[in-house]
């Protein structure tokens, strides 16, 4: 799992969709901060766990990040 390394970067992923011209999904590092930024890349999946079981309510971050993509 790429994010568990020194210097991993979503913004990789989110460039890399850009410029890949296929379908792609994205995980690792999806949340609030970056939802927006992996809509705008084309992604046709964006896989957001740690960002719901990780929050204090997890019903609360999947309401906040279903928002911001739609």
């Amino acid at each position: 799992d790429e994010q568990a390394e020194e210097g991993y970067s979503i913004q990789v992923l989110i460039d890399e969709a850009k410029r890949a011209g296929v379908p792609v999904s994205i995980a690792g590092g999806v949340n609030l901060d970056s939802i927006k930024a992996v809509k705008d890349s084309g992604a046709v999946v964006a896989v957001a766990g740690g960002a719901i079981y990780g929050a204090e309510d997890p019903a609360e971050a999947a309401k906040a990040l279903h928002a911001i993509l739609n």
